[in-house]
Order: structure tokens, then sequence, then C-alpha cells
């Protein structure tokens, strides 16, 4: 075996698997429109549902690696919520094990996933270069990505071949076999370097039918394995989100509380006693196989359904860091009362404050990554953002709805307004997002803020959360009262916008002023009027009743 070839490969694999993973989900969040999500959400609508999309999707790619891989790049990409990816992940388990059937009819298999790899590469190239629209530029970087984690996963595996053959490891199966507790250990550090359950438990298969190794030994093998291929999955989720995170340590709680569950049973020889009666000892590729399907089918069972709960809130506590997720989806926004349009305009109002304290949000966090060099803060608001982004598409579209129902002349006159203030809202976010980005562009330059940049922004990043706060609770308890402040508040912005100005100007004619630095503190201040503007436009819809009327 040629170490540094099999290093290599593998190394070289893994960082064109990681690419793959950010390419794709990056392409994802882009494509990921209204429809995209509404046929994701039908398709996993229910955990059943979700389990035979797993269980389809595995069958069709044959590794539960590749599906969990997609997963996780659907969670990253918000397009699928924890608890659907989690039910995907475990129809996946089950997928998996028909490649073990087709090894015990056909023999050693020689399907190789990475054989997909260059063609969905060259096509996915080919869109992208040649489309000249962004949404189908936008698939042909999924198709990208998803070629480059394919590449990546067959160059991980294709490193590790020799591997397949060698003596050592045949050796380590028939050495360990023996003991369960070993077997259980030699199958899970086998699969983890090759990257495949499916190759391990055909090792293992087409071992027995030599004569190498019996069902009893091979069982504590078959456990493992299903411990070992759960690595892709926590490879897939580095750097991802929360919930990405949170799916992928899921699968591999799955399968060692599945494990612990078979173990006394394994130790016991029921499990071996169980195979044996149901498959005859002379197909014992066969045996191999029923074994890991059972293995699979029943804890998916138990924990689809009885362990369901402990499964995801154990997953949570195990995913150290980062914040909770934002839902990316409307809350209030009922299909059910389209026909009762002033029900439905209410709803939509809730929506609005909704949006309003995720704009806040974004606010407080590109103020934080500006004031330090919290890159996270920086990724935190463009996250908040696309949520903000989203959401303006769904009111927009029940708003729509609304408007091809029979309205009075008051729904009517309110209609354009809604669509006003949820516009106001979205810029509110973008101009969050600008800040988010001078941030990263001050720190990527290594410059320092002065105490008189903190005290103007400051103040002004204070009294534009005062009027957040005041037009959430306007929203909230329709109080038009507290709105009256908020004149005084935005004139008061921009006074300081104009002061940080001219402080530039005179600085900059004495020859005191870095120009890089100045025109980013003085673009942050100019975004922080920009959203108070759209926040008095919103507070001027609620002072006159959601009608067209008198400036606040």
């Amino acid at each position: 075996m040629d170490i540094k070839t099999m290093i290599f490969c593998f190394c070289g694999g893994l960082a064109i698997f990681l690419f793959g993973i950010g390419f794709m989900s990056d392409g994802l969040k882009n494509i990921g429109s209204n429809t995209f999500r509404q046929i994701l959400k039908t398709l996993t609508k229910n955990r059943v549902s979700a389990l035979f999309v797993g269980l389809g999707i595995t069958c069709l790619v044959q590794s539960s690696s590749a599906t969990s891989v997609m997963v996780v790049g659907f969670v990253n990409a918000g397009l699928l919520k924890l608890t659907q990816a989690i039910a995907v992940v475990l129809g996946a388990d089950i997928g998996t094990t028909i490649t073990s059937w087709l090894v015990s009819v056909m023999g050693m298999g020689k399907f190789k996933i990475s054989a997909f790899a260059l063609p969905i590469i060259a096509v996915g190239f080919f869109i992208g270069f040649i489309s000249k629209k962004q949404k189908v530029k936008t698939i042909g970087q999924c198709l990208l990505g998803f070629g480059f984690l394919f590449l990546g996963l067959g160059l991980m595996s294709e490193g590790m071949e020799p591997l397949k053959q060698s003596g050592y490891v045949k050796e380590l199966f028939a050495r360990f076999g023996a003991d369960p507790f070993l077997g259980i250990i030699a199958g899970m550090i086998v699969t983890m370097i090759l990257q495949s359950s499916s190759v391990t438990i055909a090792i293992i298969q087409v071992m027995a039918l030599n004569g190498l190794l019996g069902i009893g030994p091979a069982l504590g093998i078959i456990l493992g394995c299903s411990i070992g291929t759960t690595i892709t999955a926590q490879l897939a989720a580095l750097g991802g989100t929360k919930n990405a995170r949170t799916v992928a340590m899921s699968n591999t709680l799955f399968k060692i509380m599945g494990t612990l569950i078979f173990f006394p049973f394994l130790v016991s020889g029921g499990f071996e006693h169980l195979i044996r009666v149901l498959v005859p000892d002379s197909l014992v590729m066969v045996q191999i196989a029923a074994a890991n399907t059972i293995f699979n089918l029943v804890t998916v069972v138990i924990f689809a359904t009885i362990l369901w709960r402990l499964l995801i809130k154990v997953s949570k506590l195990m995913t150290f860091g980062g914040e909770d997720e934002i839902d990316r989806e409307a809350k209030f926004l009922d299909p059910l009362l389209l026909n009762d349009p002033p029900i439905a305009m209410q709803q939509v109002v809730f929506e609005l404050k909704r949006m309003a304290e995720l704009a806040k949000d974004a606010a407080l966090n590109a103020k934080v990554a500006f004031f330090s060099k919290k890159g996270k803060k920086i990724k935190t608001v463009r996250e908040i953002e696309d949520v903000i982004d989203n959401l303006q598409k769904s009111i927009t579209a029940y708003l729509i709805k609304i408007s091809s129902k029979d309205l009075n002349t008051r729904e009517s006159l309110a209609y354009p307004v809604l669509l006003h203030c949820v516009n106001d809202l979205e810029k509110v976010g973008d101009y969050a997002e600008n800040i988010a980005f001078y941030a990263d562009g001050k720190n990527n330059s290594q410059l320092k803020l002065e105490y008189r940049h903190i005290v103007i922004l400051d103040s002004m990043f204070l009294k534009l959360n005062e009027i957040f706060d005041h037009i959430i609770a306007s929203l909230d308890k329709k109080d038009c009262n507290s709105l009256l402040e908020l004149k005084n508040l935005d004139e008061e912005i921009g006074e300081l916008k104009t002061k940080c100005r001219s402080s530039y100007i005179k600085r900059l004619n004495k020859q005191k002023a870095s120009p890089q630095l100045e025109l980013f503190v003085m673009d942050t201040s100019a975004a922080i009027k920009k959203m108070s503007d759209h926040l008095m436009n919103i507070a001027n819809a609620v002072v006159n009743d959601l009608q067209w009327c008198k400036k606040l």
C-alpha cells in the first residue's frame, strides 16, 4: 500500500467534499424559492413520508452517506426543518441496506457513487457558463457543488481502496469479530476509514462466503459499521448551522443508542439465533444482509415512534455552541383565513411584528459586528436577512391572495399600505446587512475605531433601537400615542449623521483622518438613518390606521 497516496487522496478528497457542501448550500439558499421549499415541505410533511423520502433517495444513490450529506445541505440552506431532516436521515438508514441484498445476489458490486461526479460537474459548469439568467446559473451552481461533494466522497473512498483487499483488514475482522465489543470497534474504525458501511459489509459478506467469517462474529462488525458511517454527515456539518450539526449528531446518537439496544441480544446470542432461524446457514451472505436490515429497521421504528422526542432533545443538548436556529417560515399566514380578509390582514400585521423583531436583531448584531471583530455576528446578520427576505416573499404572496377576495373600501386602502410596510422592513434588513459588510471590510483592513466614532454611532444605534421598540409595540397593541415621540428620535439620528459627516470633512482637511475608516463610519451612519427612515414610514402607516393619510 502507498501510504502517501492514501493520505493525499483522503485529505484532498475531504477538502473537495467540504467545498462541495458549502458551494451546494450557497446555491440552494439562492434557488430556495417558495415553490421548491413547498415541494420539500409537502414531501416531508410528516415523519412517515419523510422516512420514505430518505429511503427512496438512498435506494437511488446507493449511499446513506450521500443522502445524509444532501440533507445537511438542505438544512444549511434552510429548506428543511430539523425534525423533517432527522426523519429523512432515519429513512436513509433503511434504504442503505438494499446494497447488502444486491451484493448477496450479485456478489461484490462494482457500483461507485463517484461515477456520477464528473458528469454532474460537467453539466453544472456548462449550465452556469452558458446561461445568462441568474436563476439558471444558480441551478448550475447547485449541480456543481453536488458533483464536487460526490467527487470528494469518491476520492476519500478510492484513496482507501487498497484497504479493501488488505490482508490486515481481513485479519482484523477475523480476530476482533470473535469478541462482540471488539467487533463493534473494528467495524466502526474500518467504516470511518472507508467512508461507506455498504463497502465494509460487502467485505465481510465476501469473507463469510469464503469461510473466513461466520454469522456470529459478523454481527458485531455490522453494528460497528452503522456507527462508523455517520462520520460522513459529521464532516458535512462542520461549519454548518446548529440545526445541520444537530441532524448529524442525531444520526450518530441514533446508531450508538441502537447498538446499545441490540448489544445484550448480541452478547447473549439471541440476535444470532434469530438470524439462523430466519435464514439457513448455507446462505451466509443473505444472513448478513438480513441482520443489517433487521438492525436498521427495528431501530428506526423504535426511534421514529417511542424515542423520537428523546432523540431530538439529546441531539440538541449534544450540539454545543451556536444560537438557536431562526424559524424561516411564516407563522401566522394561515390559508384557511383568506376567506375572511379582515382577520387575514390582522395575521399579516402579526407577521410584520415578527419581521420587525428580526430586523431589530439584525441591527443589534450589525452593531456588535461593527464595534468588535466578531465575524460570527456578521454571519448571523446575513442569516437573519435571508429569513426577512423569505418572509417578505411569503407575506407579499399572502397579500396578493387577499386582494383577490371581495374587499370593502377600508381593506382596499389598507392592502397597498401593508405591502409598503413589508418592503420597508425588508429594506431595514438590507441596511443591517450593509453595516455587516462594512464591519467585514473594516476588520479585514485592520482598522480600529476611535472613541469619537464609537460615541456617535452608539448614540445612533440606541435611538434606532428605541424606534424599533415603539414600532414593535405599536404593531402588537395598536398603541399610536408612543409613536409621536419617533419624529424627535429620527431628527436626532439625522443630526448625528450630519455631525459625523462634518467631523470627517474637518479632519480630512487637517489630514488627521484615515479616509478608509472614515468612509466606513460615514456609510454606517447613513445606513442607520436609512433604517430610521423606513421605520418612520411604518410609523406613519400605524398612526393613520393603515390608510393613506397625513404624515407623522
